[in-house]
């Protein structure tokens, strides 16, 4: 009687695993799918447009930088970048900072 009962006990047991499996199983391949689709908007979308915007970007900064290249380098060029980018100033010059 007892291994009857043991028996039964453990083919309960591999039988509920099974179901779990399976479930789990089919779980996963939802969400796959889900995100399959995902994917497939997302390269038909917003890949083309993003790459264009991305590309125009690009485009805007190349045509700025050879602005800066066909820029004569004399010294209103080099007190100017001074200025502008490394935030330097010429010694007579007094900076103000507002508190705001």
């Amino acid at each position: 009687m007892r291994k009857f009962s043991e028996s039964i006990v453990v083919k309960a047991v591999i039988v509920l695993f099974s179901v779990l499996c399976v479930v789990t199983i089919i779980k996963l391949q939802f969400e796959n799918n889900e995100i399959q689709n995902q994917i497939g908007n997302y390269n038909e979308n917003s890949d083309v447009s993003g790459l264009k915007a991305e590309l125009e970007e690009k485009e805007e900064l190349v045509a700025e930088l050879e602005r800066e290249l066909a820029e004569p380098v004399d010294e209103d060029y080099i007190v100017r970048i001074a200025k502008e980018k490394l935030g330097l100033r010429l010694p007579p010059e007094i900076i103000f900072y507002n508190g705001d």
